[in-house]
């Protein structure tokens, strides 16, 4: 197995299996025409919110408006991670450039665990790929309407954005049902976006920490190998040697972090990146003269994903498990009518889905950051004198908290949280046809 432990800027990830989508969107290169086109796609889909909303309260008693309703959710969160998107895109290319120029290529640590890393990834890549093309093949189907008689001479608009311009025939309304059905492919894309841009950054952050356990773990490989632990304890080529890796292993390490500790002594002093080390000695009383073992200018990957996420993933959970409820209620109430039954099960299962996806990938990932823990104990640390003890204190310290994905910064996304939503969910619908069937009793 031949571990390398890359110097600045070498070993850089080139396997990305989402370029074409990267493309696609003009990321990390988002100005021009591509950015004057989804800023005009973010204002067309508001518009078309906007009025829809209009149109739905002056007619909640139109017995179609039920289709515009069941789907309404899915197209606020479309309209909400676009406009995340157009509005946070610097932090989206700092996230997608900082895969290139920061992170490790997957053969760092041996062929056995990029072989490994690669399979994960491809895994990852087709699920999304499929969970897309599906629910764009769904929007086509339901679309055009296959499934219901059309009137003769006429052309229905599509389905699930119901309008009252169902019958008419008047230019208008070839004009509307093009614009309407490209809101709808828009919608669907919106969301595919945003959750391939969280599943692309937080599996990458996850496979580095993988990398980085793999380091540790061999940290004393090929270094006086042939000698005793004797004669490596008091070498100092050994320990020198060990230490230049150590301190690869610990920059990457705060690479990739949300917090830092920036002195060892003083564990209570967890801080934000960024920070500013002026007025930390002000506030905190600490030397100038202290020597920092920390680098403080790159991108902390954990923190930036954070901060991108909280707010989009509270309505996410809200939306998710509101769709869970009243469609599962419809679905108990009524399944008579095939078309109706396969809509609702398509949209409750996507927003299912989505809401899995966060849910897997932030529980891999605060397992990733917090086995570091794992791989530093497991390293040969009874060779290493007081300087690299410190420094793997320092390391153990910074991995305690790991990386946590939150909604709003309250609520933890994760796998335990994914059963109680449905766990919840099934309570609710249950309770609703208890209180349905005592009030028509």
């Amino acid at each position: 197995m031949i571990i390398v432990y890359p110097k600045e800027g070498q070993h850089r990830v080139k396997h990305d299996l989402l370029w074409r989508v990267k493309s696609f969107v003009g990321i990390p290169n988002f100005n021009g025409k591509k950015a004057a086109f989804w800023h005009a796609v973010t204002i067309l889909k508001i518009i078309i919110l906007c009025s829809e909303t209009i149109y739905t309260y002056k007619n909640l008693d139109n017995p179609n408006i039920f289709i515009m309703v069941a789907t309404y959710p899915l197209r606020i969160m479309g309209v909400w991670k676009l406009l995340h998107l157009s509005f946070d895109i610097k932090r989206v290319n700092r996230l997608f450039t900082a895969v290139h120029e920061e992170f490790w290529a997957f053969d760092v640590a041996g062929a056995e665990l990029e072989s490994k890393i690669k399979r994960k990834m491809l895994h990852t890549t087709v699920f999304v790929y499929v969970h897309s093309s599906l629910s764009l093949i769904c929007v086509t189907f339901f679309a055009f309407n296959f499934m219901s008689q059309t009137p003769k001479g006429k052309r229905p608009l599509p389905n699930l954005v119901w309008t009252p311009f169902d019958t008419d025939p008047s230019p208008l309304h070839e004009i509307v049902f093009v614009v309407l059905l490209w809101n709808l492919y828009l919608t669907v894309l919106s969301n595919i976006f945003y959750d391939m841009m969280f599943v692309y950054c937080s599996r990458h952050l996850s496979v580095q920490f993988m990398l980085l356990k793999e380091l540790l773990k061999n940290i004393t490989v090929r270094i006086l190998e042939e000698k005793s632990d004797v004669e490596r304890f008091n070498s100092e080529y050994f320990q020198r040697s060990v230490m230049d890796r150590l301190k690869i292993c610990a920059s990457h390490h705060n690479k990739l972090l949300k917090q830092i500790l920036l002195f060892p002594w003083r564990p209570n002093l967890m801080v934000d990146i960024p920070v500013d080390l002026d007025e930390i000695k002000r506030n905190h009383d600490i030397s100038s003269e202290v020597n920092l073992f920390v680098i403080l200018q790159y991108v902390r990957y954990g923190r930036e994903i954070e901060e991108f996420c909280k707010s989009v993933l509270a309505p996410q959970l809200f939306i998710s498990f509101a769709i869970l409820v009243i469609n599962g209620y419809n679905l108990t109430v009524d399944h008579t009518d095939i078309s109706r039954t396969i809509m609702l099960s398509n949209i409750t299962g996507s927003s299912l889905v989505q809401l899995a996806v966060y849910a897997l990938q932030a529980t891999d990932l605060r397992e990733q950051s917090l086995s570091i823990l794992n791989s530093v104990i497991e390293c040969k640390w009874y060779l290493f004198r007081a300087p690299l003890k410190k420094a793997l204190v320092f390391m153990l310290m910074n991995s305690e908290k790991g990386i946590v994905i939150t909604a709003a910064g309250m609520i933890t996304i994760d796998n335990p949280l994914l059963v109680d939503v449905v766990q919840k969910a099934f309570s609710s619908i249950t309770l609703l046809q208890a209180f349905v069937n005592e009030d028509t009793q």
